[in-house]
């Protein structure tokens, strides 16, 4: 019960959206703004559990369950959780979430009753996702700390790794939902098949390894650690071919950033 909640109300997704913000906090030497990362964390719990649960109360035909009752609680304490932790972020960081706060509203209604939502757009959904997740986790923790974050080639570089890295995590979860979303919505795997899809997932992890060889200057040990990472995901990624399940996507692929977080914890504490 308490698994099914957890997962479902979005608080998983949210712990790994935070824990990619982190991330970044940590390899770029950025003090660990605790008002950001609540922000992040409620924001996205509010983002997602509205996008999953928006048409499900539209078309509600039955009073509510235990579950969702529990799960609008949890989006509503998250409501409250961002708009109090938003007063303490800096005023440059917040105006920069109006971007990927409206991306994700456009990504669930459309802005205009002639207009599709983002996510009906033929082959978009999944760049949508990539590009909101980089922006909140990459340029974000620059935005709070400097104010800016678009001048330096390397924060550039930490942009496109983290979008080619999320493109590949949400493959999964596409395979998964293949049998049940619309055509229309030109997924990955509807393009190009589950074999291909993961062949290609499996490039972008890469190439965002590439990247982080050739134009990153992290320290070795972190270097490794974001190998070892990119082959855990890629074992991931080849394994919902076979396994379709949702406790593999929902649980095991978006707790990557999770596991990826405490290892980098570790490696510091071990390395000062």
């Amino acid at each position: 019960m308490f698994h099914q909640l957890y997962i479902k109300s979005s608080i998983h997704v949210a712990l790994a959206v935070t824990a990619f913000t982190v991330i970044t906090m940590l390899e770029f030497n950025l003090p660990i703004s605790a008002a950001l990362l609540f922000f992040i964390f409620f924001c996205t719990v509010v983002a997602y559990n509205g996008i999953k649960y928006l048409y499900i109360l539209k078309n509600l035909t039955r009073p509510f369950s235990t579950g969702m009752v529990s799960i609008g609680a949890i989006s509503l304490f998250s409501l409250l959780g961002a708009a109090v932790s938003a007063r303490f972020i800096n005023p440059v960081a917040l105006a920069a979430s109006v971007i990927p706060g409206f991306l994700s509203v456009s990504y669930a209604l459309p802005l205009h009753r002639r207009l599709k939502g983002l996510r009906q757009v033929y082959g978009l959904k999944i760049f949508v996702i990539g590009l909101v997740w980089a922006f909140v986790t990459v340029l974000l923790p620059f935005a709070q700390t400097h104010g800016s974050a678009f001048p330096d080639p390397e924060i550039l570089a930490a942009f496109l790794q983290r979008l080619l890295f999320v493109i590949a995590l949400t493959i999964p979860f596409d395979i998964r939902d293949r049998a049940s979303d619309p055509e229309s919505l030109g997924t990955i795997p509807m393009i190009f098949g589950n074999r291909n899809a993961i062949l290609l997932g499996s490039s972008l992890l890469f190439v965002s390894l590439l990247i982080e060889l050739l134009f990153r200057e992290n320290p070795l040990p972190e270097v490794m650690l974001h190998t070892l990472i990119i082959l855990l995901t890629g074992g991931l990624l080849w394994k919902s071919i076979h396994r379709h399940t949702d406790n593999l996507a929902s649980f095991w692929v978006e707790g990557i950033p999770i596991l990826w977080v405490l290892l980098f914890l570790l490696l510091r504490f071990l390395n000062p």
